[in-house]
């Protein structure tokens, strides 16, 4: 829409978190969110990965209403913390076990 030569961005786009929204959400809540961090992961070093790692989501994905946007910094700090702890295999080549059938019996 144009009035006067002026551009009006609807008021539904304006409603959306930026990421000077969201720099101060992590800027003022950045002890509970590393806490909250630290207490999933229970290591420092993973708690402050999770932190960045929900830092850059948040401002990645900004499609988040401004009155969200806290709770939107929670949910990727639990996102990250979950995706830090997931158990990933050790080895790319695994074999499993033999089925029981297969294995001689001491009795044969």
């Amino acid at each position: 829409m144009t009035f006067r030569g002026k551009k009006q961005v609807p008021k539904q786009l304006n409603d959306h978190a930026t990421f000077e929204d969201f720099r101060s959400v992590f800027a003022e809540s950045m002890d509970d969110l590393y806490q909250l961090s630290f207490l999933l992961t229970a290591d420092h070093h993973k708690a402050e990965q999770c932190f960045i790692a929900g830092v850059e989501d948040s401002v990645r994905e900004n499609f988040v209403f401004k009155e969200w946007a806290r709770s939107w910094a929670k949910r990727v700090i639990i996102q990250s913390a979950i995706r830090e702890l997931k158990p990933r295999p050790l080895a790319t080549s695994f074999s499993p076990a033999p089925p029981s059938d297969v294995i001689p019996r001491a009795s044969d």
